[in-house]
């Protein structure tokens, strides 16, 4: 048994030597990394929808869309065994260190996601493990990183670009906050009102109920606060007590980060001057 193991890692080693190595800088590797960026991102915000919404008409679309993250994550170990990377400025290209660097970092990452989405999708009512997923996060910094060894990036796009990273943590701490609220309210024993049942909502579509919730959501983390939708229970006032602390430290930082980056610009363009 032990043997034929031996043959088939063997045979598989055969068949990846034949394959030549990517170049870091590739323009297709460029590509295809921007792809497996954005389809992690993505599916960190789905990830947190499906299980607090709890929606049965979204069922076959979630199903279709672990079943393509289920393909594209063999195909991203292909490219990531036969592309080069690069390591203090210099572009690494030598097979064993390229597969010596896999097995080290991105593997057990990708095992572990590929492991849950094959559960995911075979187990029904098994959302849960999905967030085994946020392993991907290192993965998805390490691609951050280079596409920085990439791009020579001017002040300007390398601006562009911090802003538009915070922004997207902006949006998912929202989101994160807005699938909380639903499912708080959602949540609520018969006998008990909810935010949901005070404004009449229960039988609204899901992209409604979604959008309402994320409306209440962005108007609490930025403190703007218009009071059209209030807490009705326990539960909800102690929720959204957490938020109000939360959001007004998470908004202020994030006003201060905006503010550094923009000096950061005005200061660098002096410099050239």
């Amino acid at each position: 048994m032990n043997t034929s193991l031996i043959h088939f890692f063997e045979g598989i080693y055969k068949n990846i030597v034949k394959i030549p190595i990517i170049s870091p800088n590739n323009k297709v590797k460029f590509v295809w990394d921007f792809l497996v960026m954005l389809t992690t991102l993505c599916h960190f915000f789905i990830i947190v929808f499906v299980f607090t919404f709890q929606a049965h008409d979204f069922n076959k679309i979630y199903e279709h869309w672990l079943s393509t993250l289920i393909i594209l994550i063999p195909i991203d170990v292909l490219f990531k065994v036969n592309s080069g990377f690069f390591e203090k400025g210099s572009a690494i290209e030598d097979r064993r260190q390229i597969l010596r660097k896999y097995c080290r970092t991105d593997l057990p990452y990708d095992l572990i996601c590929f492991v849950t989405l094959i559960v995911n999708l075979h187990v029904k009512h098994l959302n849960l493990i999905q967030i085994l997923y946020v392993v991907k996060i290192p993965i998805f910094h390490n691609l951050l990183e280079n596409f920085e060894e990439i791009i020579n990036f001017d002040e300007k796009i390398e601006a562009f670009i911090a802003l538009l990273e915070h922004f997207i943590k902006m949006l998912f701490f929202a989101h994160l906050v807005a699938c909380l609220w639903f499912y708080i309210g959602s949540s609520t024993d018969d006998d008990e009102s909810s935010w949901l049942i005070a404004k009449g909502y229960t039988e609204k579509p899901i992209f409604f109920q979604y959008i309402v919730s994320l409306y209440w959501a962005i108007t609490t983390i930025t403190t703007t606060g218009y009071g059209d939708i209030t807490a009705q229970n326990e539960a909800e006032f102690a929720f959204c007590l957490s938020v109000m602390i939360m959001g007004s430290i998470f908004f202020g930082y994030s006003l201060t980060y905006i503010g550094k980056v923009f000096d950061k610009l005005q200061k660098d363009q002096r410099m050239k001057k």
